[in-house]
C-alpha cells in the first residue's frame, strides 16, 4: 500500500483540522500518518510516496526573523538531506484574505521553494 505523510503547523487550528480531513480522505486507499511539525523527531521523508504540507498565513516578520513558534525553519534543515527527486508534494495553505490580503498564504511560496 503506498504511504502519503502530512505534515502541517500551526497546531490546534484550522490548519490542523484541514490536515486531519485531507488524511481521512485519502486512509481508505493509502497508508496515512499525519505530523504536527513539533512532534516530529526523526524524518523519513522518502519513506513517504507522496508527501502533503500545509501552513497558514503569517507575518512577513515571523518568516524574516525565523524565531519564535515557526517551526519550518526546522523542517526545511531537515529537507536539506532527504531525498525526494521525483515524489510528489502537495501544498496547502489557510488564511484570512481580509485581514491580511499583503500577505495571505505567502508562506506557501517559501514552502514550495524549500521542495524545490
Amino acid at each position: 500500500m503506498k504511504k502519503i505523510g502530512v505534515f502541517y503547523w500551526p497546531k490546534g487550528g484550522n490548519v490542523e483540522s484541514c490536515a486531519q480531513r485531507i488524511a481521512d480522505r485519502f486512509k481508505n486507499q493509502f497508508e496515512v500518518q499525519i505530523y504536527s511539525l513539533d512532534t516530529i523527531k526523526g524524518l523519513d521523508l522518502p519513506y513517504y510516496d507522496l508527501v502533503i504540507v500545509g501552513g497558514s498565513t503569517s507575518g512577513a516578520d515571523t518568516w524574516q526573523k525565523g524565531s519564535g513558534d515557526n517551526l519550518w525553519f526546522d523542517f526545511f534543515e531537515r529537507l536539506k538531506n532527504a531525498q525526494l527527486h521525483g515524489k510528489p508534494v502537495a501544498i496547502f495553505g489557510l488564511g484570512d484574505q481580509v485581514l491580511y490580503p499583503d500577505h495571505f498564504v505567502d508562506s506557501m511560496q517559501i514552502i514550495k521553494k524549500e521542495f524545490d
